[in-house]
Formats: structure tokens, C-alpha cells, sequence
């Protein structure tokens, strides 16, 4: 009975301190949906929103391929030159500049790297034999100071 009464208790307590939310069941009068409820919360109904709110799809842009900038419907293996990710060729450069090479160091996320960025991955003599680097269709080792990377394992 102690077990009974503790339990009603705390139901009491959680239902003041949570402001009185409640579910509303689809039955309800003015119900459209099963969920939490708060009294203070905006109840419009979805169809009633205004549709010139969003902007579909088709009045996008299109991606432009080369500009620099990763856009939907881009990835690596379609456009390298804007995109950053596993599939972007090892050779690709951000927008073709030349300067940023997309790289995974050390396992991390695929980013532009610039020489000298990779370099001071490769600084240090505790480094060598330790951190990594991979693109699209190659991986390698830092083997030698500074920047001395190489394809594989260091030999």
C-alpha cells in the first residue's frame, strides 16, 4: 500500500513541477494529433500555414560546379574541385586553385589541407611513424622531418 501511495505521490509532484503538460488524445474535441500539449503553445494547424513561407526545390539555384563551394547535389566524385570528402581525387584542388588539397589526417574528417597545413602534421620527431594522411584512392606516413610523407608505410 506504502509502495501505492509513494507512487500516486510522485506522479502528483512530476505533473506540478512539468507545469501541468498533458497528452491530448486524437478523440479530444479540437484534437488532431497525439502529443504533449503545453497551454501557452501556438495550435495552428499545418494546412493553415502560409505555403509562400518555403521555397521549393525547383526555385533553387543550381550547383555550379568549380566555384568553390560544395552545393547540394555535389559531392566529391562529381565535382573535387568544390567538394571535400572519401571520394575526391587525390590530385583535386579547391576550385582548381592549386593551394588546398582535401586530405584525412590522422583518421580525422576529410578537410582542405594546405602543404604547409600537412606539413605541421609532419614537425616533429614524435610524429614520424604516427600520423597518417589518406585521400580517394591513396594513404600514406609521416616518415621524415619536415613534411616527409610517403605513400604506405614508412619503408
Amino acid at each position: 500500500m506504502r509502495a501505492a501511495a509513494f507512487t500516486f505521490v510522485l506522479a502528483l509532484v512530476l505533473a506540478l513541477v512539468l507545469g501541468g503538460a498533458c497528452a491530448t488524445p486524437a478523440s479530444s474535441a479540437g484534437a488532431t494529433d497525439l502529443g504533449i500539449v503545453d497551454a501557452g503553445a501556438d495550435l495552428t494547424p499545418m494546412s493553415d500555414l502560409a505555403s509562400a513561407d518555403l521555397t521549393p526545390m525547383s526555385d533553387l539555384p543550381a550547383a555550379v560546379c568549380g566555384n568553390g563551394d560544395c552545393e547540394p547535389g555535389e559531392n566529391g566524385a562529381s565535382c573535387g574541385s568544390d567538394c571535400c570528402d572519401a571520394a575526391t581525387s587525390c590530385d583535386a584542388t579547391r576550385g582548381n586553385g592549386g593551394a588546398f588539397f582535401c586530405r584525412s589526417m590522422n583518421g580525422g574528417p576529410f578537410a582542405w589541407y594546405t602543404q604547409a597545413d600537412t606539413t605541421a602534421f609532419c614537425s616533429d620527431a614524435s610524429q614520424i611513424g604516427h600520423t597518417t594522411w589518406a585521400c580517394a584512392a591513396r594513404a600514406g606516413t609521416c616518415c621524415s622531418l619536415p613534411g616527409g610523407f610517403v605513400d604506405g608505410p614508412c619503408p
